[in-house]
């Protein structure tokens, strides 16, 4: 018997104070909350819903969800992992690398009332996709050493990920959680934003450039390059997709092409 078929019997569920149709479930995603003290991703269906998400591989190679779990049954219960799918486009697009499984344990409390939620924090699409996606979304021109950032063209990419949850309640009886969907958006360099405080006079640079100034931080600061817009200033070091095209190194270099 298939873990997915001893899940909800209707014994089982009755037994636990639920019922078959109200099952343990992933309710939605979340964005991430920024506090000085790090980041979170709230434990509450009313805030931070995320529908879509967005992956920009010109500034990181991996994507990570923050699934909301939802329990209505009066114990609590224990996520051990997710299994992941990918598919471009559609539920029935070609696959995106195999099928995997996320081994992650995640204790959801128990209704009291209402059901019980809590957010996680798991890696979606790991990097060795997320490279090939790269590989296959940016069209980088070439560059020369005093102009180090190319032109880019992003050819964007849909993926749907499958994400089925299992685990066991307190009890010791195994469930799988009804699959599900979420969308991604694939695209390099589309989440950067350039903002007019991070440009640098030309008589220091031909072009302006991203290393005036901080950039505040906030959500996005939480995974760079996914689902928020990023400010140039936060990654300007580290990343040349973080500097303007055009940016040149060396003020006696002639003018990068705009």
């Amino acid at each position: 018997m298939t873990r997915s078929s001893r899940l909800w019997e209707l014994g089982l569920a009755a037994a636990l104070g639920g019922c078959a149709s109200d099952p343990v479930l992933i309710q939605q995603m979340q964005l991430p909350e920024y506090t000085p003290g790090g980041c979170s991703a709230p434990s509450n269906p009313t805030r931070s819903r995320l529908d879509r998400g967005t992956f920009d591989v010109g500034l990181r190679n991996r994507y990570v969800g923050r699934p909301l779990f939802r329990n209505p049954l009066t114990q609590p219960v224990i996520v051990r992992g997710v299994v992941m799918t990918i598919r471009e486009g559609s539920p029935d697009g070609p696959l995106v690398g195999p099928t995997f499984s996320v081994y992650q344990t995640v204790t959801l409390p128990a209704a009291d009332g209402a059901p019980g939620y809590l957010a996680a924090e798991m890696e979606m699409i790991p990097a060795q996709v997320g490279s090939a996606l790269r590989s296959a979304v940016c069209r980088f021109e070439p560059t020369t050493a005093a102009c180090p950032v190319p032109r880019t063209t992003s050819v964007d990419r849909s993926l749907l990920l499958t994400i089925t949850a299992f685990g066991e309640t307190s009890s010791g009886s195994e469930f799988e959680a009804p699959p599900f969907t979420f969308p991604v958006r694939v695209c390099c360099g589309c989440l950067v934003t350039f903002s007019p405080e991070s440009r640098a006079p030309e008589v220091v640079h031909r072009s302006p450039n991203c290393d005036q100034g901080s950039a505040s931080q906030g959500p996005a600061s939480c995974a760079l390059g996914q689902d928020l817009s990023v400010d140039c200033r936060l990654c300007s070091g580290s990343n040349p997709q973080c500097q303007p095209v055009g940016y040149a190194t060396d003020p006696a270099a002639a003018a990068c092409a705009p």
